[in-house]
């Protein structure tokens, strides 16, 4: 029994509905005629005329649903190449091993013992190819290798079709994520300090996992690329003064630089490269960059500001971010006002939540180590809950581009940023009447097309028509690199 669900995202110029519609008719699933009477809908009004279901949408988001039983038997799929591939190499290796056993006995007078072994030897290498997951691995934060069949449609031959079988093949064999786990699991408890699995540092007397890849934070920039980020910033704030929008640059510590006490593998703890460039920014440009790390430092002492298991600030280190932002953009927003702690429903957790799906979960570095739960259920982490978020109109265009509109408040605001926003905007919308969130590093690079994340001329159209007040430009200590490409030297 299953249930058939039919979901839209809707966009339309103008308020509200507008009148438009949608309509669709002789719905079939094999053949078989669903019933227009048994569909239902959420978020929009059914009517049914001239036997077609027409639907008025009332929000951005809408779905239709058929609300009777459906018998449906999964489809079965044939891949000629791997049959023929996969039952020659089982004709050649069952010849063989038989002929192989056969010379045991007969001509090499080995024991029964001998050929039992053998058998179930080559029986094991049967297991990884007894089962192939078609099911794509949320854990392994990365896309698996697709298949790559050996002629192509056009007629041609794949020359590397071993390679891209054999990628293939090892992301999905059989029992393969049982056999990670008890890796994982040896290797975790072989170490009895620190584990280093899949580019992931990972320090048992103290719960912290570091991921490699932001290492670049802990390493200096050179005065060419100081030069050419502060130059950078400069150009992108004297556009933003030419079209009266003030512009605010966050660059919050990355985990890995902010939490380079408690990673016990390192013995030197270099400053956080930002420092550099706003001091040089401020020198030369007399630009200010927000970097809130003593801030943090000091809000530390009460409660945790980065999670353990994953690289982003936790609902309380965002909360003092936003206090922190908010008394500076007041300087020049005068009816900007921080939102009481009152008016948050403040709860403790032991997972994580930093997504813009605002979902629960061990956390990015935490799913793709697998560690043992009893290691996340240790630290509990503080959670805000806006009381009133129900008059804040939250439309989520595409991933690129999500809306919050409050009509309580004043001034607009936009957000270029990286995933450091994605819980700070939920206190931000409290105070702002309208925040535009756009998530810069966001791959593919849409909305707008551009060819580098943080490519800022595409914007340019995009801040000239909605004409925010402000502008929050953010991006993390490890990433800095980023702002290099802001106005790439193939376009100056």
């Amino acid at each position: 029994m299953s249930l058939l669900c039919l979901c839209w995202g809707w966009r339309w110029g103008g308020g509200g509905g507008g009148g438009k519609t949608l309509a669709i008719s002789e719905i079939q699933l094999k053949n078989k005629n669903c019933k227009l009477e048994d569909f239902v809908a959420k978020n929009a009004d059914l009517k049914i005329k001239n036997n077609t279901l027409i639907i008025y949408p009332k929000d951005s988001y809408f779905s239709v649903l058929y609300n009777k039983p459906l018998k449906l038997r999964a489809s079965v799929r044939f891949e000629f190449e791997l049959f023929v591939i996969i039952s020659v190499l089982s004709f050649l290796i069952a010849y063989k091993l038989v002929d192989y056993i056969a010379d045991f006995k007969t001509i090499k007078k080995h024991s029964r013992i001998d050929i039992v072994f053998l058998a179930i030897f080559f029986l094991l290498l049967f297991i990884p190819a007894s089962h192939i997951d078609t099911e794509t691995k949320v854990a392994e934060n990365r896309v698996l290798a697709k298949w790559q069949p050996l002629f192509l449609k056009d007629r041609k031959i794949n020359y590397n079709f071993g390679n891209d079988f054999n990628n293939w093949f090892n992301d999905r064999f059989n029992m393969r994520q049982t056999i990670i786990e008890i890796n994982q699991k040896c290797t975790f408890f072989i170490h009895s300090k620190a584990v280093n699995i899949k580019n992931i540092t990972f320090i048992k007397e103290n719960g912290y996992i570091f991921e490699n890849i932001y290492n670049a934070a802990l390493k200096e920039m050179t005065n060419d690329e100081i030069e050419l980020c502060s130059r950078n910033l400069n150009e992108f704030n004297q556009y933003c003064k030419k079209h009266k929008i003030k512009l605010y640059i966050l660059i919050p510590p990355s985990s890995i630089s902010f939490n380079k006490f408690y990673n016990i593998t390192r013995h030197i703890y270099p400053p956080d490269r930002t420092l550099k460039l706003k001091t040089f920014a401020k020198q030369k440009y007399n630009l200010d960059i927000i970097y809130p790390e003593d801030i943090l430092r000091q809000a530390e002492k009460n409660d945790a500001i980065y999670y353990k298991t994953d690289h982003h600030i936790t609902d309380y280190g965002n909360y003092v971010l936003y206090k922190h932002l908010i008394s500076i953009m007041s300087q020049d927003f005068p009816l900007l006002k921080i939102t009481p702690i009152e008016d948050f429903n403040i709860y403790k957790r032991n997972l994580v939540r930093s997504g813009p799906s605002r979902d629960f979960f061990k956390g990015d570095s935490g799913k793709t180590l697998r560690i043992n739960d009893k290691y996340i259920s240790e630290t509990k982490y503080t959670y805000y809950d806006y009381k009133y978020a129900n008059v804040i109109l939250i439309t989520k265009h595409n991933p690129y581009y999500h809306t919050h509109y409050n009509p309580s408040n004043n001034y607009k605001l936009m957000i270029i940023g990286d995933s450091f926003q994605e819980s700070l905007i939920y206190f931000l919308n409290t105070s702002f009447q309208k925040v535009e969130r756009y998530r810069a590093n966001h791959k593919p690079t849409k909305y707008p097309q551009r060819k580098y994340n943080y490519e800022i001329k595409p914007f340019y159209k995009i801040i000239e028509k909605d004409k925010p007040d402000a502008i929050l430009l953010l991006r993390n200590s490890g990433t800095l690199e980023d702002l290099l490409d802001m106005y790439p030297k193939e376009e100056r």
